[in-house]
């Protein structure tokens, strides 16, 4: 943990309004004493009023407060990524709570984070199965890195160790869409070396770099398209929707199923979804009434079609009762 992020924690701790020992503290952050006594110098010559209570151990001054502190965008991004985990394994009344939360975090994101945020999500896919079990060790670096390379498309330069080969190789890589499924985080991008789109798994990267150059998305390759055609998804749905620039903007910040991307279409924006239920999309996008209209799949387009014939009869039906 950097030094700055530890004596932000030790912060964190006290104004909870309990003491800690110097040796509590110490196991807390798993450092030595020596360091926390220095941490706490430190903080107190910063201008932190912490106090020292013989039997007690370290508090904060009545009355103190730490000012809100902002989310950096690898926090933000940390944060987003944690949800979506959370949103795979839980019930339809835990997801609303998720989705709630998250968009407190949104909310008091500067723009400039908030930017940097939904581009990522727009790059991130998560598809959990029950039967998967941790993560087999990937690196946080790494993660971040990608994430930055995403965000600024730039390009990676990476040491590989293909699965069909004895060696790493040397890869300039286009940075596209970051994947998890099948228990592994997954980096897919265009691949210079191999002159195609290609899948590289994170813990088969020996090092990484983010070079100085950028690139421009290749609008020809598709995540989805390219997940049908390796089956690395089974049962996936794309839907496409048409959105107005309001609609567009509140669907950015709720949809916590898959990936997105947008195309323009004169005032509207077209947003395609990647879900594995259609069944889950149907209530959300009725909430968006004339904002949104489903272009396709058909069968997802007739079931809104229906469930919005239903209540607009149901009030149809109350007017007359009224007169």
């Amino acid at each position: 943990m950097k030094k700055t992020d530890r004596q932000l924690g030790y912060i964190l701790l006290l104004q909870a309004g309990k003491s800690y020992t110097a040796e509590q503290l110490a196991a807390h952050f798993e450092i030595c004493k020596r360091t926390v006594y220095r941490d706490i110098q430190a903080i107190s010559e910063a201008g932190v009023p912490i106090v020292s209570l013989p039997g007690k151990g370290y508090e904060l001054m009545e009355g103190y407060y730490l000012p809100p502190v902002a989310f950096t965008s690898d926090e933000a991004a940390a944060l987003f990524l944690a949800n979506q985990f959370a949103l795979q394994q839980t019930d339809a009344s835990v997801r609303a709570d998720l989705n709630t939360a998250m968009a407190k975090i949104e909310a008091i994101l500067p723009n400039n984070t908030l930017e940097e945020l939904n581009k990522f999500k727009r790059a991130v896919h998560v598809k959990f199965y029950k039967n998967d079990g941790e993560n087999t060790g990937v690196n946080v670096n790494h993660l971040n890195q990608i994430k930055e390379s995403i965000v600024a498309q730039r390009i990676l330069r990476l040491n590989y160790h293909a699965q069909t080969s004895d060696e790493p190789t040397l890869r300039m890589v286009e940075p596209m869409w970051l994947v998890y499924y099948g228990r592994n985080w997954h980096l897919i991008g265009y691949c210079r070396l191999r002159e195609d789109i290609r899948d590289f798994r994170l813990d088969r990267i020996k090092r990484l770099t983010i070079t100085e150059e950028t690139f421009i998305l290749r609008e020809q390759y598709k995540l989805e398209e390219y997940l049908r055609r390796t089956k690395h998804f089974e049962g996936i749905h794309e839907v496409r929707v048409r959105l107005t620039p309001t609609g567009a903007k509140w669907a950015r910040r709720w949809f916590s199923w898959g990936t997105v991307t947008e195309s323009a279409d004169g005032e509207y924006v077209i947003m395609s979804f990647m879900v594995d239920k259609l069944d889950e999309m149907t209530a959300w996008l009725l909430s968006f009434g004339s904002m949104a209209e489903v272009l396709s799949p058909e069968t997802l387009r007739r079931k809104i079609a229906e469930e919005a014939g239903k209540v607009a009869s149901f009030y149809a039906r109350t007017a007359v009762r009224a007169s």
